[in-house]
């Protein structure tokens, strides 16, 4: 079933952090997984957490639901809902420095886990860019500049309720229609939506006073680009916590993209911001989350 090949040398990761820097020319972008944890620290300090402009993400849970928003597969031994990823053992790959995304140069390390309630792998690509360019996803573009985190998820042969395997919830069959993937990330700033002038068909979010995180309506479904259904990607506020729900329909190959920019401050946090980001493609978004 697990149809991913993973290249480069793998190093199962169980407990402990791991962190990665790659420079974008003028600073370290560092990122650090928290063992056993489910979240992912980015910040331009080596370890990012001493970095005041630093974006903590937590990778929350996985939902599959019906047809209705209703949620399946919450009974019997084999779940097919996740509500922490700290139990998962993840796979990390070591960072190639010179690869590239579209033509564009950048540093990659990628993370890998076998979900087992719906026997899914998940696979979560990292890019950081070294130069500017242009990303495209079917009919949206995207400018990336250095520096900027682009995480690319993947899920793969989810077995869906009743098209895959069966489900009850008493007498009653259960059929999943679609997955729900929701991560919180938290930062200093609002959340606060706009219009990304350097992204055609996305919306910009501030994760904190000189970061922002830009979110495509796209989702690549068994290599075919499909609209997020109305009101997805959908944003909750809760305690400087942006928790963000990405919502994929039924299929065997789901991919999503956003990305993260740091802007172009100092570690100490001084300098000026260029607020600009990316994303899209579920392949969501769990990334790293190694731990």
């Amino acid at each position: 079933m697990l149809r991913i090949a993973v290249i480069f040398a793998l190093v199962v990761f169980a407990n402990g952090d791991m962190t990665q820097c790659v420079n974008d020319g003028s600073n370290d972008i560092c990122t650090q997984v928290l063992g056993q944890s489910g979240k992912i620290v980015i910040g331009k300090t080596n370890p990012p957490q001493n970095d005041a402009e630093k974006i903590t993400i937590t990778f929350s849970s996985m939902t599959e639901r019906d047809v209705d928003g209703n949620e399946v597969g919450t009974t019997g031994s084999s779940k097919h809902s996740f509500n922490s990823f700290a139990s998962q053992t993840f796979a990390f790959t070591s960072t190639v420095s010179d690869a590239e995304y579209q033509n564009i140069s950048a540093a990659n390390f990628n993370f890998t886990a076998v979900l087992e309630g719906p026997s899914a792998t998940l696979l979560v690509e990292v890019y950081i860019f070294k130069e500017e360019g242009n990303v495209t996803n079917d009919d949206e573009w995207f400018l990336v500049n250095p520096g900027n985190m682009k995480f690319a998820i993947t899920i793969e042969d989810w077995s869906f309720c009743m098209h895959d395997t069966p489900c009850k919830q008493g007498q009653t069959d259960e059929t999943g229609e679609k997955i729900d993937f929701e991560i919180e990330i938290k930062g200093n700033g609002d959340g606060k939506g706009s219009t990304d002038p350097d992204c055609d068909g996305c919306a910009a979010y501030s994760l904190s006073d000189k970061t922002s995180i830009i979110l495509s309506k796209k989702v690549n479904n068994d290599d075919e680009w499909f609209t997020m259904e109305n009101g997805y990607p959908k944003l909750e506020t809760k305690n400087q916590k942006q928790t963000f729900t990405f919502r994929f329909p039924r299929g065997e190959k789901l991919i999503y993209d956003p990305v993260i920019d740091m802007g172009s401050y100092e570690p100490d946090g001084a300098g000026s911001v260029i607020a600009n980001a990316l994303s899209l493609m579920l392949a969501l978004l769990l990334g790293c989350l190694l731990v």
